[in-house]
């Protein structure tokens, strides 16, 4: 059964562009996940490319503004942000066991010994397991209430 959702299309390149598609066909080549099953496959996985970095990522931006904000990103630039990342998750972290270690302190008051307080991820503690669990429960009853009503806007506009 012929695949009918296929067009062929013809173009023209200049000589310089014909070197920019055999470059980027060579770079395609050498990458895993990028099974270069034919011409084909490769310009449609570029077009592809394009519309993600172009299109659906930022439909308001001109072209030129957009592809100048792309030339702008650099790897220091994610390296800086994975840094703030982690150091933000720290900092989670550590108020995680500060919010826990007063919810000990509020059940046991002063006899409370800080050496008591648990990791979260070993759950030997069961009252302290149980308030996570509640917690992440609350958490996803958040989250899809959240994507009703973004749903829900979504249909209203």
């Amino acid at each position: 059964m012929k695949n009918t959702d296929k067009e062929k299309i013809t173009f023209y390149v200049r000589k310089e562009n014909r070197k920019k598609v055999e470059e980027i066909i060579n770079y395609l080549d050498n990458q895993d996940g990028t099974t270069s099953e034919n011409f084909s496959y490769q310009m449609n996985l570029i077009l592809s490319t394009f519309y993600d970095l172009f299109i659906k990522t930022s439909k308001t931006d001109d072209f030129v503004q957009r592809l100048k904000q792309l030339k702008k990103i650099q790897t220091k630039d994610s390296q800086a942000i994975l840094r703030e990342i982690n150091f933000l998750k720290r900092q989670q972290d550590i108020l995680t066991y500060i919010a826990l270690a007063n919810h000990h302190i509020g059940k046991n008051g002063s006899s409370y010994d800080v050496a008591q307080l648990e990791s979260i991820q070993t759950g030997t503690d069961p009252i302290q397991s149980k308030l996570i669990k509640r917690i992440m429960d609350l958490l996803k009853q958040d989250i899809e209430r959240s994507k009703t009503i973004k749903h829900s806007n979504e249909k209203n506009n």
